[in-house]
């Protein structure tokens, strides 16, 4: 298997479904149309209240940690994102990485601009 290169990647593109079964064909065409939406929401959650652990946003916004992590990827994936060094234990009382903002240019558009 080759090495993941990120450069002209499309996150909501990514190929076919898992698979290629027909309910994981429809939830990728349902995520193709929520995960801008959902990506910028976790973006601009990031923006106002500054750096946090995918657990907190996952409890922040209401989503399930396995949409919260994928919006996340996609954003580490583009740089908008990046892992600030700190770490924070979830409801688990595990480690976490705690996300932030990768820099103030990023902070001035929407996430998908």
């Amino acid at each position: 298997m080759g090495l993941y290169k990120p450069e002209g990647h499309d996150p909501y593109n990514w190929g076919g479904a898992l698979h290629k079964s027909d309910t994981s064909h429809a939830a990728a065409q349902s995520m193709k149309l929520r995960a801008p939406r959902l990506e910028s929401m976790v973006f601009e959650t990031l923006l106002h209240t500054g750096p946090q652990t995918c657990d907190r946003l996952e409890t922040l916004l209401g989503l399930s940690h396995q949409c919260c992590s994928a919006r996340l990827r996609s954003l580490v994936l583009r740089r908008l994102v990046v892992d600030s060094g700190d770490r924070a234990l979830t409801r688990a009382k595990r480690s976490a990485i705690v996300w932030r903002v990768a820099r103030v240019e990023a902070a001035k558009g929407e996430p998908h601009g």
